[in-house]
């Protein structure tokens, strides 16, 4: 019998059950005692610069200990002691975190262009195949080929019109599968649940000309949907490795080798579907002639690409991780923001009433509400899209940055290498730039400009810069669509007995949820053709 390794399963048991951020400092300190004298070191040393203010660090944890359960809210109670640009350690590594507007700002567009990486860690390395995806690429050639490409094939507004069918389709899926919960007892509808259904279908279809629900039987051995799920998952735990790479060797949650397994299956799967499409493409068929190809998908986009690019190659393992990147962040940002949303709407019945009243009035109750609608004719129903946004980012601390070169932010020193976080959770509740943050008033935005685009830096759900997400138009249509059509469409109650009090807790991850499900019952308001 091998008591090593008891022990280490035992360990491995114990972190699994424990917090997350709170238990990486817990087992670092039993496991990794002879390295204490090397952080205290480097603290130390860190001291003679002028970083921003922030708390004092632990030897080798620094303030992992200090994040908790949800570690935007954690940093954001930090920065009220510490100030709008404040410094941490987590683990080896420094990080500053930016909490208003005007840090905001300085950090994404005054020293954009030094603050234009990403820090790679264990999970973009194994399932994003060395950071060769568009979110988490390190700031280069590739990075600005395939974002180049990705900007002029995919998210054009020439091509966003002609996916225009896609989503209307899907919109309308979405109603009728609401609607026939209707019809079937009456059982509260799960809110997410119909979601993501609607929204993995159009980014699906985007991606791999394919629904959602065919993935799983998309002729790879795998199942992919079980394979984006977990990939979701793994890059949203605090694996402590990335933390303190001395100890990376150790794998003390194991983490590491589950996100080994996945990327390997994830690349088995996403090469047969590519091997299949490149045996297609090599048989002359145009696109739309090809067997359940409407027009060129993304993965059409970037096998024409690697084919055409001279200077930078693209591998199948790139293309794997771009495609990948389309699941991970299109799906989460509209269903969990829309989820968000109903949920405030649920908690607000005048606000609900008040948005509907609105569609009612400009659209009424004989068609579906369409695209030009949202954009031109409904400011309110755009208002309250942009308080969710205000109030429950689905990233609250963004993508983490880092610094190329050194850089003096704010009169503060900073070196090269250095990690930032824009607290946008903070930035939206901040008390100097809102009046009642903590209320659900869209009226704070009719009649303003700001905009979800970046540009205003109180309102940043995309980011902002050269590395914003680069989906933001899709996303904001399929929202405010989805939106749109569920409160023209339905008459909404919570599932509990007292919307007031409705759980509104969150569950932090790669994306911020409830933690709760929305359950709501809902009744039809239209014509009965419109469900069809």
């Amino acid at each position: 019998m091998n008591y090593g390794d008891m022990a280490s399963d035992e360990m491995r048991l114990l972190l699994s059950r424990l917090h997350p951020y709170q238990n990486v400092a817990v087992a670092v300190l039993a496991a990794a005692v002879v390295w204490a004298a090397l952080s205290v070191v480097l603290v130390l040393g860190s001291r003679r610069r002028k970083l921003p203010p922030g708390p004092r660090a632990w030897p080798l944890i620094g303030n992992l200990h200090l994040l908790g359960a949800m570690p935007h809210q954690s940093l954001a109670k930090l920065a009220q002691n510490y100030g709008p640009l404040m410094s941490i350690w987590l683990g080896s590594y420094l990080y500053v975190v930016a909490s208003t507007p005007e840090m905001a700002k300085a950090l994404l567009q005054t020293h954009d262009s030094t603050f234009a990486s990403r820090p790679s860690i264990a999970a973009t390395v194994h399932m994003l195949f060395h950071n060769s995806d568009m979110a988490f690429a390190l700031y280069g050639p590739y990075w600005k080929l395939i974002r180049r490409v990705c900007l002029t094939h995919i998210f054009h507004p020439r091509r966003l019109d002609s996916f225009s069918p896609i989503r209307l389709q899907e919109a309308r899926d979405l109603l009728r599968n609401i609607n026939r919960s209707c019809s079937y007892g009456g059982s509260p509808v799960p809110v997410r649940l119909r979601l993501q259904e609607a929204a993995n279908n159009i980014i699906s279809r985007i991606a791999l000309n394919k629904k959602y629900t065919e993935l799983s039987s998309a002729g790879s051995t795998h199942d992919l949907i079980a394979l984006i799920d977990e990939t979701m998952l793994l890059l949203g735990v605090p694996n402590i490795g990335d933390f303190i790479p001395s100890l990376a060797w150790m794998d003390l949650q194991g983490w590491e080798r589950r996100m080994k397994v996945v990327g390997a299956k994830v690349q088995q799967a996403m090469g047969e579907i590519i091997k299949q499409r490149r045996a297609e493409r090599l048989s002359g068929l145009p696109a739309a002639d090809r067997p359940h190809i409407d027009q060129q998908d993304l993965l059409d986009v970037l096998l024409a690409a690697a084919s055409e690019e001279k200077e930078e190659q693209i591998t199948d393992d790139n293309i794997t991780a771009v495609i990948m990147d389309m699941y991970l962040g299109g799906t989460g940002t509209i269903a969990i923001t829309a989820e968000w949303a109903m949920a405030e709407l649920l908690r607000n019945p005048e606000v609900l009433k008040k948005a509907q009243d609105e569609i009612d009035m400009v659209v009424g109750r004989e068609r579906l509400v369409e695209d030009e609608d949202v954009q031109e004719k409904l400011p309110y129903l755009r208002a309250v899209l942009k308080e969710t946004f205000r109030l429950h980012p689905v990233a609250p601390l963004l993508l983490p940055r880092e610094s190329m070169q050194a850089c003096t932010v704010g009169g503060y020193q900073l070196p090269a290498r250095t990690r930032a976080y824009v607290n946008v959770y903070a930035v939206g509740r901040d008390p100097g730039t809102w009046e009642e943050p903590l209320a659900f008033r869209p009226e704070r935005f009719v009649g303003s400009d700001v905009e979800e685009n970046g540009q205003q830096f109180q309102l940043l759900p995309f980011g902002a810069g050269r590395r914003r997400c680069i989906a933001l138009e899709l996303g904001l249509l399929n929202l405010r669509l989805f939106l749109a059509r569920l409160l023209q469409a339905f008459e909404w109650s919570p599932a509990a007995a007292h919307a007031e009090r409705l759980d509104m807790s969150e569950l932090f991850g790669l994306n911020v949820m409830l933690a709760q499900p929305l359950t709501a019952h809902v009744s039809p308001r239209v014509s009965p053709t419109l469900y069809m």
